[in-house]
């Protein structure tokens, strides 16, 4: 990265997108949801797409041009909470950072989760926003830690214990 001013720099940056599963076998329900984060339309109600297969609570959607799992595949299966959702098998990474003589830490390099947003840079619209916040509260309400946390300051706030003990929060929680 280079310094551009006081508060700006400018980093190199590699984005990478590859298929989490590959192959004609059809990977777990439980190996699904906790890989594939990127959602999906109906293939149903996309063109070009037919059915690989359909085994234990999970539907994998290809390209009727392709023969196995690839990065444009689609996975149906139902959450923990027993809603229907639609997966992409796409893993998609950001990576910054080089080889610097000057740096102290030399060849340092950093990756992270490219999150996929709603909203258009171009010409944002209400709507995006809204769509944006919607899938925010969504993750936050299946997060696993929120309960506990919510529990948390309920019992700080209405029982009065300044630091609830782990069992306390998980009884309360469950």
């Amino acid at each position: 990265c280079s310094q551009i001013d006081k508060d700006n720099c400018l980093c190199n940056i590699a984005l990478t997108e590859e298929a989490i599963f590959s192959g004609i076998d059809l990977p777990s329900r439980e190996d699904i949801l906790s890989k594939c984060h990127i959602g999906a339309f109906d293939p149903a109600v996309l063109t070009g797409y037919t059915i690989l297969g359909n085994s234990n609570g999970v539907e994998a959607h290809i390209l009727e041009s392709e023969t196995q799992l690839s990065t444009s595949s689609i996975f149906k299966v139902i959450d923990e909470y027993g809603n229907t959702i639609f997966l992409k098998n796409l893993k998609s990474t950001i990576q910054w950072g080089e080889y610097q003589e000057d740096d102290a830490r030399i060849g340092v390099t950093r990756t992270l989760r490219n999150v996929p947003n709603f909203n258009d840079l171009l010409t944002p619209e209400l709507r995006d926003a809204q769509y944006e916040v919607d899938a925010f509260l969504d993750m936050l309400l299946k997060y696993p830690s929120t309960a506990p946390n919510i529990c948390k300051l309920l019992i700080q706030h209405l029982a009065g214990i300044s630091n609830p003990s782990p069992q306390y929060i998980s009884e309360v929680a469950t």
